[in-house]
């Protein structure tokens, strides 16, 4: 059984307003007060280039941003272009779970190379002399 990818979709004009939405990551509650430019720091500090950006550029891609409010906390790559009626198109993809996975395949390496970094640390202040460091 494959699990349903969540994604959405936001047009935004040059205003910064919502013009049309579609996806399953936000529900339609959360999206009747939504701002796009408060919700996402990184959107809004690029909010200028966004709409200098032109049909046929090269969207911008933007992974792993860790978004955190009261209804949704995760790991989200946002992919960011224009599209022919000059509107700024924001697809937000959810990968916290492939993120939360990769985490997890690599703590036990992590937890391997902090020991061998503490031990050598350890060891090293076996080896000073004490003596000589307080004259």
């Amino acid at each position: 059984m494959t699990q349903t990818k969540k994604k959405h979709t936001f047009w935004i004009n040059e205003q910064g307003t919502i013009v049309q939405e579609s996806g399953n990551l936000f529900s339609q509650e959360m999206i009747k007060d939504f701002s796009p430019r408060l919700l996402c720091p990184i959107l809004n500090s690029i909010f200028d280039e966004l709409i200098k950006l032109k049909f046929e550029d090269t969207p911008i891609s933007i992974p792993a941003v860790n978004l955190s409010t009261a209804s949704i906390n995760g790991y989200f790559d946002y992919i960011l272009s224009k599209d022919d009626q000059n509107l700024i198109v924001w697809v937000i993809k959810d990968k916290t779970e492939s993120n939360n996975n990769k985490l997890i395949r690599l703590q036990p390496e992590m937890e391997q190379k902090l020991r061998n970094e503490t031990k050598t640390f350890l060891d090293k202040g076996k080896n000073c002399d004490i003596k000589n460091i307080s004259k």
